[in-house]
């Protein structure tokens, strides 16, 4: 038994064939693969064997707002994605460091600063695989465009070098943060 479609539809599918396939053209393009996002399940597996429970909970906890994000519009699909995630964890974190130490609860700041460190280990697993400019790189990049300036020395000036289309770090990848607090550092702000 076949089924043929009325000739008022056969144009919408040939026009959603043609855009299929443009899809599956640019869809190859992507970015980069990524190396630390796959290999959570395995670290997880790896805490469960060696009972490392910080570790563990961390894991968890990460794989779980993967999961999360999955289901937004937002989905974690790249390590840089989960750098961004982790770097999210580590600032909410260190508040509740502060607060615990505000109500002198040691245990709980011993337990959230575990967590830290282990949150840290994957951000700079993760800058040294994907080229992450260094603190100390982005320093010297700007002594040398400061130096190079010809027009008034302020933030915003070398903020829009450093941001522009001639920017000596155009392609590559840094910390904004990093290069905000170089910047004032240097400029004695």
């Amino acid at each position: 038994m076949s089924f043929a479609l009325p000739s008022r539809f056969r144009s919408a599918r040939l026009c959603f064939r043609s855009f299929r396939t443009v899809v599956r053209a640019y869809s190859a393009e992507a970015a980069p693969s990524p190396i630390i996002l796959p290999r959570l399940r395995e670290d997880m597996k790896t805490a469960m064997r060696s009972k490392d429970t910080v570790r563990l909970s961390v894991v968890r906890a990460v794989l779980a707002d993967i999961t999360n994000a999955s289901h937004s519009q937002n989905p974690v699909e790249s390590d840089d994605k989960l750098r961004a995630l982790l770097l999210k964890k580590i600032h909410v974190s260190s508040d509740a460091v502060s607060q615990f130490r505000e109500a002198k609860r040691q245990d709980l700041v011993d337990k959230e600063q575990g967590s830290i460190d282990v949150m840290h280990d994957y951000v700079k697993e993760i800058e040294e695989a994907n080229g992450y400019l260094s603190p100390a790189e982005i320093e010297e990049i700007l002594k040398n465009q400061i130096a190079s300036m010809d027009e008034p020395k302020n933030f915003g000036a070398v903020m829009k070098i450093m941001k522009g289309p001639q920017s000596p770090v155009k392609n590559k990848l840094y910390s904004t943060e990093d290069m905000v607090e170089s910047i004032k550092k240097l400029m004695n702000l």
